[in-house]
């Protein structure tokens, strides 16, 4: 449906006043090998990190900006064609680069990731 649209992963904060970040506000985003299909209780224990896909600088009142050369996400603006994920499910994780790093968000709420489709 989307396959001939481009596609941009984005990382937002700000429109909620209770998301933050403190520390260096640089992650990594990850896909993982086993995306969740379905609400969970639980979850797998271990580390279920499959590809990397880039290293963000997290902004505490916008979008996130990516680190040129640090993935195959890392793009110009983290835009790439949807035909490389059109009908798939993928799932991700974010994981802060420091050890004194906290990102927070709630999700539906508008701040957190996002695929945007143009």
């Amino acid at each position: 449906m989307y396959s001939g649209n481009q596609c941009q992963l984005v990382f937002d904060l700000g429109s909620d006043p209770t998301s933050y970040v403190t520390g260096t506000g640089k992650a990594q985003l990850f896909t993982t090998i086993a995306p969740a299909t379905a609400d969970s209780e639980s979850w797998p224990s271990g580390n279920l990190r499959n590809q990397a896909l880039g290293t963000i600088d997290v902004n505490a009142y916008g979008r996130a900006s990516w680190e040129a050369g640090s993935g195959p996400g890392a793009t110009v603006e983290g835009k790439f064609p949807c035909s490389m994920i059109a009908g798939q499910i993928y799932g991700g994780e974010i994981v802060p680069v420091g050890d004194e790093d906290t990102i927070s968000w709630t999700a539906g709420k508008g701040d957190g990731p996002k695929i945007l489709v143009f």
